[in-house]
């Protein structure tokens, strides 16, 4: 691990400790480390996506934000293995929970408070 990612890391922990996300998140695609990082469990059984079948995988991420009204959403905006996910899936989870913020390769989508 590089000094950068070390540091990119940190500050995403960081920012996800300071949201009120509840015991679950969502962190995709292939990102099982931020789980582990965060102490946030998956709500999934998924921890890379490239195993999963891409139909409907835009549907089923969103489906599981309102079924389960999580809070917080992370996306890895470079997967190693899997496609990132699409700007209509990306410009929906904006549009459902108003909130975002960059950290490095990552970017967190949460709700603010109601």
């Amino acid at each position: 691990m590089t000094a950068r990612e070390k540091g990119e890391y940190e500050e995403l922990v960081r920012a996800v400790a300071s949201l009120e996300a509840g015991p679950h998140i969502l962190a995709f695609p292939d990102s099982p480390e931020v789980y582990f990082l965060t102490g946030k469990s998956n709500p999934t059984r998924t921890f890379f996506d490239f195993f999963e079948d891409p139909a409907g995988r835009s549907e089923q991420v969103l489906n599981l934000v309102n079924d389960l009204s999580l809070s917080v959403v992370v996306v890895n905006r470079a997967p190693q293995f899997s496609e990132p996910p699409d700007d209509a899936l990306l410009e929906s989870l904006r549009e459902r929970l108003g909130f975002i913020r960059d950290v490095g390769r990552f970017r967190i989508y949460w709700k603010g408070p109601t």
